[in-house]
């Protein structure tokens, strides 16, 4: 889809829905010192409002709402610590048409260095609630955001001992063998954060692509 003389933004599908897109960056963004990234968005129904929430609960917008042609609205705004994210407001596009099935988007996961700031920033924008638990060798903390009786997001505290690791947003991918997609990223030239590991009902790793883009696989497993 040509967006202007220089740019074409691509729509990704997997059996004729639409799972994600992508676009490339240009000189200006590289200037401001962006690096390839996936951006997650979260839904709304009046992206004015919502982004009126992000400045009066502590948060930074980045781009006011702006018309994406007749495909929706949108903003894009970082939170209290720092992670960006968009706000959409759909028209003619909802976003993603398939989710949480092999080739599409399974989770989102927001990297903290303050989760009780995060945490009350996305309850006054968004309304989510938040519970807790346990996981791993080490017992750290998990928080799951919740909207009602779904769970929508993660969060985990940023740990020294990542190096300096800013917050952000990252996307979790389905796959139906997790060792099968995880072998096929090395060989294309994926370079591992965390390796394949179990908890509970799911396999999942974390790496990031040629080009440092991070992102992570998710196996459920039992289906």
């Amino acid at each position: 889809m040509p967006m202007s003389e220089t740019m074409v933004y691509t729509m990704l599908q997997k059996d004729d829905r639409f799972v994600g897109a992508m676009f490339q960056i240009h000189e200006q963004m590289l200037a401001q010192g962006m690096h390839p990234h996936w951006v997650c968005y979260i839904s709304t129904d009046d992206v004015e409002a919502a982004t009126s929430l992000v400045r009066n609960a502590g948060g930074n917008v980045i781009n006011e709402p702006f018309d994406v042609f007749t495909a929706g609205r949108m903003s894009v705004v970082a939170d209290p610590t720092g992670a960006t994210f968009g706000i959409w407001q759909a028209g003619e596009h909802i976003g993603a048409g398939l989710i949480h099935e092999p080739g599409s988007l399974g989770w989102n996961e927001l990297y903290t260095t303050d989760t009780e700031a995060a945490n009350t920033f996305y309850a006054s924008v968004f309304g989510w609630d938040r519970s807790t638990h346990q996981v791993g060798p080490e017992a750290e903390d998990y928080h799951e955001f919740k909207l009602g009786d779904v769970n929508v997001a993660g969060m985990i505290q940023i740990k020294p001992h990542w190096g300096e690791v800013p917050p952000n947003w990252g996307s979790y991918f389905c796959v139906e063998d997790i060792e099968t997609s995880f072998q096929k990223a090395l060989d294309m030239g994926a370079h591992v954060v965390v390796p394949v590991m179990r908890e509970t009902n799911i396999s999942f790793c974390y790496m990031h692509d040629p080009q440092e883009v991070y992102f992570g696989l998710v196996q459920v497993l039992g289906q």
